[in-house]
């Protein structure tokens, strides 16, 4: 299972993360009728939390792990096409 989040006891899937944000992010772009683009942005975001040093991170160990910049690539590569 792939984490997104630990806090408290509770551990946030990185399933229901992306889900959660792409949500979220496509509710506030109702406003500027950009509400799709915004979906699949707030999907990709943070795609980099799939890596292992992110994934050691979540669980506890003290190590860095850049997560942010993965998602940014992936979807303009994707868009790119």
């Amino acid at each position: 299972m792939y984490l997104a989040h630990t806090k408290d006891m509770r551990q946030q899937t990185m399933k229901e993360h992306a889900y959660n944000v792409a949500r979220l992010s496509e509710k506030f772009a109702d406003d500027f009728n950009s509400s799709k683009y915004a979906y699949y942005i707030g999907m990709y975001h943070d795609i980099g939390k799939y890596t292992l040093p992110f994934q050691k991170r979540v669980r506890g160990e003290s190590i860095q792990a850049e997560h942010s910049l993965a998602g940014a690539v992936a979807f303009y590569e994707a868009s790119t096409y």
